[in-house]
């Protein structure tokens, strides 16, 4: 049986081709081969080498950039979360006792504090005027 010895261009397109995704029978219409030499090609030793390490080098690829996104993802979700906190915190000064009990509510469940058990088995943060002031001033010194 006929063995590569060293790919070719022709054999680097098929290979690229491979990559893509294409089966036997396109590769061999696109490439002007027959369905048997694109066989004989694409099962020698040689061929699956380097099919395997371009595959890697891709694959390698795709996990790099998933990682950067997550990573940058996070970054901005991350940076989001400040300026929320520091959203909540100014609401905090604001005139409407709903407003401010709102925001102390959201900051308090954020941080995991002030939760109390509901009679419907759900949670709730419970906060009253002086609750409120004494988290302001704490949020002030801090």
């Amino acid at each position: 049986m006929h063995e590569l010895k060293r790919l070719s261009d022709r054999h680097k397109a098929i290979i690229e081709l491979c990559l893509q995704g294409h089966p036997r029978s396109d590769i061999a219409r696109l490439s002007g081969l027959t369905p048997q030499a694109i066989t004989i090609i694409t099962n020698s030793p040689k061929f699956q080498d380097e099919l395997a390490r371009r595959r890697d080098r891709v694959e390698s690829k795709i996990d790099e950039v998933h990682a950067l996104s997550t990573s940058e993802a996070k970054e901005i979700l991350q940076q989001s979360s400040v300026e929320a906190a520091r959203t909540h915190v100014e609401l905090l000064s604001s005139q409407d006792e709903r407003v401010k009990q709102k925001s102390a509510s959201e900051i308090l469940d954020r941080v995991g504090l002030g939760r109390k058990t509901s009679d419907r088995g759900g949670s709730q943060v419970v906060l009253d005027a002086d609750t409120i002031n004494v988290l302001q001033i704490a949020l002030k010194e801090a």
